[in-house]
């Protein structure tokens, strides 16, 4: 799970960077900088669920 910790943390860093800091063929947006970490976040959740549940009902 430290794996999925350690890509969601880089993939977020890389989204507020990309939306903030580089704008290269985009506008610096601080909303869609949210909309992109939200989704990080949501994802997180689902797969700290999947690992501490798994797939099959119990």
């Amino acid at each position: 799970m430290k794996a999925v910790t350690v890509i969601g943390l880089l993939i977020a860093a890389f989204n507020l960077g990309y939306e903030l800091v580089f704008p290269i063929l985009n506008i610096p947006d601080f909303a869609d900088a949210v909309a992109g970490f939200l989704g990080i976040a949501i994802a997180y959740a689902f797969l700290l669920s999947l690992k501490r549940n798994g797939l099959m009902p119990k």
